[in-house]
């Protein structure tokens, strides 16, 4: 989602610099277009970041990725911008060449700020979903690697046990095998002993 977003953030603001930059009035000097389009970007980052804050409400947001809140913010900043200034920049500029009434550029801008209210509210709920959209991936993200962490510790566990099950069985195996082989050679000793002639009490009689 994260990657969606970053693609879509930057496509949407290079549209809505240009859609912005280019609907003033040809005759303005390059320096107060530029301007008016960083006055554009810098207000609506300012009431998206305060909607950002609004609609996080309940939510650790400090248990996001530390990107999520500036491609959130910066993917709706530029929806709002290409929806609405565009439309009264040139309702501005057709107004001064005397092109429409002042009234009914007035009536214009009251029908964009209803219109941006209902907007707005409705991004309040999108943002939010969003976010909790986002929370809800990092800690399933976080379950798993934790029971991958568990499950890596319960194997190594595991091998540590069977290993030292291993070595004792062999440990004994190799006492049992020199304990064998002492008594056998022990018997052997002792078989020898018993086959050697010893002198007896008749024997020395006789002579």
């Amino acid at each position: 989602m994260l990657s969606f977003l970053t693609l879509f953030m930057v496509i949407a603001n290079a549209v809505a610099a240009a859609l912005v930059y280019f609907s003033q009035n040809k005759n303005w000097e390059t320096k107060r277009r530029v301007t008016i389009l960083m006055i554009v970007f810098g207000v609506m980052y300012l009431l998206i970041s305060i909607l950002y804050l609004l609609s996080s409400i309940g939510i650790d947001t400090s248990k996001l990725p530390d990107n999520a809140k500036t491609l959130l913010i910066s993917a709706f900043v530029p929806v709002n911008i290409i929806v609405f200034i565009p439309f009264l920049i040139r309702s501005y500029v057709k107004v001064e060449e005397r092109e429409l009434g002042e009234k009914k550029f007035e009536n214009r801008a009251k029908l964009a700020g209803v219109i941006f209210i209902i907007v707005i509210i409705m991004e309040f709920f999108t943002l939010r979903s969003s976010i909790k959209n986002i929370f809800n991936q990092y800690e399933a993200q976080m379950e798993k690697r934790q029971e991958q962490i568990e499950n890596t510790q319960s194997t190594t566990q595991n091998k540590i046990y069977s290993n030292s099950i291993e070595e004792i069985e062999e440990n004994t195996n190799v006492v049992e095998y020199k304990t064998y082989t002492n008594m056998t050679k022990q018997n052997s000793i002792e078989n020898d002993l018993g086959g050697v002639d010893r002198p007896t009490p008749s024997d020395d009689v006789v002579r």
